[in-house]
């Protein structure tokens, strides 16, 4: 399906489809800079044995959302996502734990929608390469500074 006002995937410009999405081509994609816009914690912890006596699982979670920078004229794409910081390889890493949300819409190489699934499925493949982790960390330390939580 093709929306009222795509984006031609040779296009210079980017537009805003009538039905919310940005369309274009996930290589033209990989060539866009993404800034960061905010990250925070989770409000909660989740206690995954609560009342139970002695050490209670704990998570530390947040969510992170990123823009591009492009020129103020074009539409803004947006992308964001649910992390939790997890252990993995002797210390502490951010991962993606949810789907990302966006308004993206990828094209093929006719200029035809490849569908909501296959962009979802190309951003988490993009997500694996991208260097999230230590702007997240770095924003959400600001904030709540980890390093400060002792007993």
């Amino acid at each position: 399906m093709k929306a009222a006002r795509p984006t031609d995937p040779a296009s210079p410009r980017m537009t805003l489809s009538s039905d919310g999405y940005i369309r274009l081509t996930f290589e033209r994609f990989l060539r866009l800079r993404l800034e960061h816009l905010c990250s925070g914690l989770d409000d909660s912890e989740i206690g995954l044995n609560p009342g139970a006596e002695g050490a209670c699982t704990t998570t530390i979670s947040g969510y992170t959302e990123w823009v591009s920078d492009d020129l103020p004229a074009q539409p803004m794409i947006t992308i964001g996502w649910s992390w939790a910081l997890v252990g993995r390889d002797g210390g502490a890493r951010c991962v993606q734990v949810d789907p990302p949300g966006h308004n993206l819409m990828f094209l093929d190489a006719q200029g035809r929608d490849v569908g909501l699934r296959a962009t979802t499925a190309l951003l988490y493949d993009w997500l694996e390469r991208f260097d999230w982790q230590s702007q997240v960390l770095f924003a959400v330390n600001a904030q709540t500074p980890l390093n400060s939580c002792q007993h």
